[in-house]
């Protein structure tokens, strides 16, 4: 059974918070919306492609929520005009989330080589 997830407009709401572009409780607007959308949509395929990750958009996991979240902002960074110090900072979080998703797939990996024929 899958644990809880976390939906893709749970992770563009959050990017775009970090980015001071949506306060609590507001509704992005259609252009921000489309651009998170379309930003997350690289991410994910780009991570997948690479074997950083093994969810897609509609099954983010809950335990991914806030690196995707992190990752995605610095991402959309630049199209906000961000200074290149909290450009940086993201990126770090981004870097730090990523290599905790090659940890976590790189441990499922391993589980997953596991069959009842090596018992």
């Amino acid at each position: 059974m899958a644990g809880p997830t976390a939906t893709a407009t749970e992770i563009k709401a959050g990017a775009l918070g970090v980015l001071g572009a949506l306060a609590a409780g507001e509704s992005a607007t259609s252009a921000d919306d489309t651009l998170a959308g379309n930003a997350l949509d690289r991410l994910i395929d780009r991570m997948a492609r690479v074997g950083d990750v093994g969810f897609d958009k509609a099954n983010i996991p809950d335990y991914a929520k806030a690196g995707m979240i992190d990752m995605l902002a610095a991402d959309l960074a630049p199209h906000f005009s961000k200074p290149l110090e909290e450009r940086d900072r993201l990126i770090g979080m981004a870097r730090a989330a990523r290599h905790e998703f090659r940890r976590i797939a790189v441990a499922k990996a391993s589980r997953a080589r596991v069959s009842f024929t090596d018992f």
